[in-house]
């Protein structure tokens, strides 16, 4: 039993893979951000609409009762893939944006300063050079968490078309003597 005298039983969640779960026999989505969902059509057949169900929100709703309009469930650990009850508390949209946005620039003037800060740092980042795959001429790229292989788009696209030996210039001249000669 609850402090309000209602009868609670612990969420049975069961882990079908990686990325997806089993709770209330239904089967949840786990997203890129960590949160679980489901994707269901409402309605007749032609006039039907989606709904997205989020497994914290079903949780809570199960749980502990109903969800105002306005008001989110917060995760207290900000892990979202704990969805244990005692995890998950009510907040009214501005204090969960208050909540979440400490230690982030909000004004104006804190949010410039926060992209000159990130274009400095994209200029004071070094020059690599690179010598180009397809045309053989030297490039400098900044990129180096994977090398680039081409100066530009075109050779990118060149050596995409060409690496059939078929479609080759010398492939093609070859064969254009052969059958001229």
């Amino acid at each position: 039993m609850d402090s309000r005298g209602r009868f609670c039983m612990a969420v049975e969640i069961v882990a079908i893979s990686p990325r997806h779960v089993l709770a209330y026999g239904k089967k949840w989505l786990k997203r890129s951000d960590g949160y679980y969902y489901r994707r269901y059509r409402v309605g007749p057949r032609k006039a039907n609409k989606k709904v997205t169900e989020y497994l914290h929100r079903e949780i809570y709703l199960r749980e502990v009762g109903q969800i105002p309009d306005g008001w989110l469930v917060h995760h207290r650990d900000e892990d979202k893939g704990n969805n244990d009850v005692s995890n998950l508390e009510l907040m009214s949209r501005p204090d969960h944006n208050v909540f979440h946005s400490t230690g982030r620039p909000t004004t104006d003037k804190q949010k410039q300063a926060a992209r000159e800060n990130r274009s400095n740092e994209w200029a004071k980042q070094a020059w690599f050079p690179c010598v180009c795959e397809w045309c053989g001429k030297d490039f400098q790229s900044r990129n180096m968490s994977e090398k680039p292989r081409f100066c530009n788009t075109k050779c990118r696209d060149k050596s995409r078309y060409r690496t059939d030996p078929r479609r080759t210039y010398a492939y093609q001249k070859a064969r254009r003597l052969q059958s001229a000669g």
